[in-house]
């Protein structure tokens, strides 16, 4: 699939060329975000540094927020106040431009790698201005102790891992922009990257996911008629092929795939909840799941805390998302009592645990099957203070270890940030505490 990157640009960056803020009708769209797939929503939750006046965005969403009624707060237990070890130096300098960051994820306690693209010059494209792309991976061994950020020719999609075996979509493009939407593997931990061959192309949305040494992704491809095809392969292996059954006929472009143990997934339509379905035989066979929302929501993320352990987001069309747990493979579902306001992803650690990144920038947890939720981040705890203002990014790796990666730009030139660097805090003690360190970009394009 070929897929242009300022169109994925334009869809995340509603500013127009020369305004100093978006429209407050595209704001209020962005919030409410009806019946779109989670994962659209996550590129809007903070991926994006764009060339506008952060303050005058935030007074807006803020006003809009409250005029809607969306700021149902999340139930709280009352565990000790979440605290960070030391603080990051402010960088000089770093990379200028429009920087988007695709996706982040940490392989192991010491190996985590950042996909990004800048855009420099990036000026909207009404005005015939020229548009020029470099895309880099920023690495760390050392468990962010120090990173390394190298050029690439693709950037990846949300890197999912199973110890050192890396997978994830990507997109290879070139620098006047377009590109081909692919399959990435990797077996060192994401310092290297090759092209997965595949039964079908990739979607480019973003949908891989690995579990139980298996990773689990849908395809498509047109010929006389355009269907999607779910793939799987072994975790360490190099290429990923057709399941023996397909449940799902079509051309659609909606689905997520959901990997959750030892020939265990889950494949579902974000815009039709009875296309959902689950198989425990590697695809041989599959059974279709109860819709998890009710009608008229639109369902969101579905996540695995294991073979059977599903939990849901629904977006509701009034009022905060409802949560959903499946305790049985998703032939029941249990409405969760607490209320944690719009989410703009829920992602499971285990049966028990979830954590989740609000609208307004918090990282909550549950470790009691969504009964109760803690607060365990808030931008309020970035260092330096200039963090603020920028909507994070949360990847979790199991009950205990999570990394919010919050993005740092300063001053503006040519609209367009004039200074982004990256800033990544991890814990690994459910959210007591956690460990900040810098990603210093370079310069690049200029």
């Amino acid at each position: 699939m070929t897929v242009d990157p300022l169109d994925r640009l334009r869809a995340v960056n509603p500013v127009p060329h020369g305004s100093s803020a978006p429209p407050l009708a595209q704001i209020l769209e962005r919030i409410l975000d009806e019946g779109r797939p989670a994962h659209r929503r996550r590129l809007w939750a903070g991926s994006i540094v764009p060339a506008v006046g952060v303050a005058a965005v935030i007074a807006v969403v803020a006003l809009a927020l409250v005029l809607l009624g969306h700021r149902a707060a999340a139930t709280h237990s009352t565990p000790a106040a979440p605290t960070v070890s030391g603080t990051p130096a402010a960088p000089v300098g770093g990379m200028g431009g429009v920087v988007e960051v695709y996706g982040s994820a940490f392989s192991s306690p010491e190996r985590g790698v950042i996909s990004l693209q800048q855009c420099q010059p990036c000026h909207a494209a009404p005005t015939g201005g020229q548009q020029t792309f470099s895309d880099w991976l920023a690495s760390t061994s050392d468990g962010g102790a120090s990173w390394q950020v190298t050029r690439r020719p693709w950037y990846l999609f949300d890197p999912r891992f199973s110890g050192s075996d890396g997978w994830a979509e990507g997109l290879q493009a070139p620098s006047g922009g377009g590109g081909l939407a692919r399959f990435y593997v990797s077996h060192d931990g994401g310092r290297s990257w090759s092209v997965a061959p595949s039964a079908a192309p990739a979607l480019g949305n973003e949908n891989v996911s690995v579990a139980g040494g298996e990773v689990w992704a849908v395809g498509s491809g047109c010929q006389a008629t355009c269907n999607v095809t779910v793939l799987r392969g072994p975790a360490s292996g190099t290429r990923l092929s057709a399941t023996p059954a397909q449940p799902i006929a079509g051309g659609y472009t909606n689905l997520q795939a959901v990997a959750a143990g030892p020939g265990t997934a889950y494949v579902t339509n974000s815009v039709d909840p009875a296309q959902s379905f689950a198989t425990h035989d590697n695809g041989r066979t599959w059974q279709r799941l109860s819709p998890p929302c009710p009608a008229g929501a639109a369902v969101g993320e579905l996540s695995a805390g294991g073979p059977v352990s599903l939990w849901e987001t629904c977006q509701m069309r009034r009022g905060a998302d409802a949560l959903r747990r499946s305790t049985d493979g998703g032939r029941h579902w249990q409405a969760l009592p607490a209320s944690v306001g719009n989410l703009f992803t829920l992602q499971a650690g285990s049966a028990q645990v979830a954590w989740a990144l609000t609208v307004h920038g918090d990282v909550i947890r549950t470790a009691d099957g969504g009964r109760s939720w803690s607060t365990v981040w808030t931008v309020g705890l970035s260092q330096p203070s200039a963090l603020a203002g920028h909507t994070p990014m949360l990847s979790q790796q199991g009950p205990l270890t999570a990394a919010v990666l919050v993005i740092l730009s300063r001053g503006h030139v040519q609209h367009h940030s004039k200074f982004t660097n990256l800033v990544v805090y991890r814990t690994t003690n459910g959210g007591q505490s956690w460990q900040p360190s810098v990603v210093r970009l370079p310069a690049g394009a200029r």
